[in-house]
C-alpha cells in the first residue's frame, strides 16, 4: 500500500511538474512575443522622432514608405506612420495596385508619390486627375533609412515642377485635340448644308 501511495504520488507531482513547464514555455512564448513588439515600437518610435528632427531642419523631408499599393499595404502604412496630408509617400511595390487603391491614397492628401515600379494607368490617372504628383524613384535621390527615406526638399519641388508642367502639357494637348475636332465636325456640317 505504501508502494501505491508513492507511486501515486510521484505520478501526480510528474503531472503537476508537466503542467507547471507547459505553463513557463507558454510565459516565455507570450514574453518573447511582447518583446518583440516593444522592440518594433521602439523602432517605430525612434523613426518619428527623427523624421520629426527632419522635418524641423527643412532641408531634407521625410518619406514615409508604403511596402504594397493594397489596401492592406496602405492601412498598415497609415497606422504605423500615422500618413497625414502634405506627407512624401514612397511605394515600394506598385503592384496590385488600381483605381480603388489609388483613391484610398489620394483621401490621404499626399503631397507627392515616390515609385519604384511602374503603376497602373488606372491609378496614374486618379493620381493626374487629384494632382498628386507621382515621381519615379529612379528620378530623385532618395536616403533609405532603416524604416523611412528621405529626400532633398529642392529635389522634391524640382521634380514636382517637372510633374505639373508635363500634366499641363497634356492637358493642352488634349483641350487642342478636342477644339480641333469641335472645328472639324462644324466645317463638315457646313459643307452638308452647302
Amino acid at each position: 500500500e505504501r508502494l501505491h501511495y508513492e507511486y501515486s504520488k510521484n505520478i501526480l507531482l510528474n503531472k503537476e511538474l508537466s503542467s507547471k513547464i507547459k505553463l513557463i514555455k507558454k510565459l516565455q512564448e507570450k514574453y518573447n512575443k511582447e518583446k518583440k513588439l516593444r522592440e518594433n515600437l521602439e523602432r517605430n518610435i525612434n523613426s518619428l522622432l527623427e523624421m520629426k528632427e527632419f522635418e524641423h531642419k527643412g532641408e531634407k523631408l521625410p518619406v514615409k514608405i508604403v511596402k504594397s499599393f493594397t489596401k492592406e499595404g496602405i492601412k498598415e502604412a497609415c497606422h504605423q506612420w500615422k500618413i497625414k496630408k502634405d506627407d512624401v509617400i514612397l511605394l515600394y511595390s506598385a503592384k496590385g495596385g488600381g483605381s480603388q487603391t489609388a483613391k484610398i491614397l489620394t483621401k490621404l492628401a499626399p503631397r507627392a508619390i515616390i515609385t519604384r515600379e511602374n503603376m497602373s494607368h488606372q491609378a496614374l490617372g486618379i493620381f493626374e486627375d487629384k494632382e498628386i504628383p507621382v515621381i519615379f524613384a529612379e528620378d530623385i535621390s532618395l536616403e533609405i533609412r532603416e524604416n523611412f527615406a528621405l529626400v532633398k526638399s529642392k529635389d522634391l519641388e524640382k521634380e514636382i515642377g517637372k510633374w505639373k508642367k508635363k500634366v499641363m502639357e497634356k492637358r493642352r494637348k488634349k483641350e487642342k485635340q478636342k477644339l480641333w475636332k469641335i472645328i472639324d465636325e462644324y466645317r463638315a456640317k457646313r459643307r452638308r448644308k452647302h
